[in-house]
């Protein structure tokens, strides 16, 4: 009940994705059901550069890919419907699916709008899976996939083609991706950046002290 509840507050802030710039009329949503899995936040932006805005979420403990709590993310493309309208996870509603690389890899745990890192002009998706193994245990990674007017597959998989960009954190217990954010155009290249935090790195002056890594789009 507890899931159903917040997925259901959530409902009440889609209206964004109509076409039209008057005030919002939040009898106008979309309401997404999960299924069993622990629903993560959700983030909006134009990944499809269609002028419309779309929406990222993410269910980190989601087990569709090769593993327990790979996780998942998604994307939902906004449409000019009116009304109410209902999209299940396990049905066609959802526009793009990215699953998790590896057992307890927990991709989705941390998600969000990249801006646009390689200045095409769509905006891009940054998702964390900071339990994700590549380079140690609990090591952590993150993985970038630009935005595009048609995505090469409406399943994206870690342990496939997956993303773009993949950046894996550092050593043993990182949880490197456990934060990830855009920056902004720190630098003033023309090209958005990106942040990406490892709240357990061992490099500062004592055991866990974290760290946060600034990476420039180009």
């Amino acid at each position: 009940m507890k899931r159903i509840a917040r997925w259901g507050l959530l409902a009440s802030f889609l209206s964004f994705l109509s076409l039209d710039s008057q005030p919002k009329d939040f009898s106008k949503a979309f309401l997404i059901e999960p299924l069993v899995d622990s629903p993560g936040k959700n983030v909006g932006s134009d990944f499809n550069g269609d002028g419309i805005q779309d929406m990222l979420f993410a269910s980190d403990q989601n087990d569709d890919g090769p593993g327990d709590n790979a996780g998942a993310a998604y994307v939902l493309f906004g449409t000019p419907l009116r009304g109410a309208q209902t999209y299940r996870l396990d049905g066609a509603g959802v526009s793009v699916t990215i699953l998790g690389k590896a057992d307890s890899d927990r991709l989705g745990a941390s998600l969000a709008s990249a801006g646009d890192i390689n200045s095409d002009g769509f905006d891009d998706i940054v998702v964390g899976a900071f339990n994700n193994d590549d380079i140690a245990s609990n090591s952590g990674a993150a993985y970038v996939i630009f935005g595009r007017p048609t995505f090469f597959s409406t399943t994206i998989q870690m342990n496939g083609v997956g993303g773009d960009v993949t950046l894996l954190g550092k050593a043993l217990d990182d949880a490197f991706g456990q934060i990830v954010g855009g920056a902004g155009d720190l630098n003033g290249d023309g090209f958005d950046d990106l942040v990406v935090g490892t709240p357990q790195n061992d490099d500062g002056a004592s055991q866990n002290a974290g760290a946060a890594y600034l990476l420039y789009g180009a």
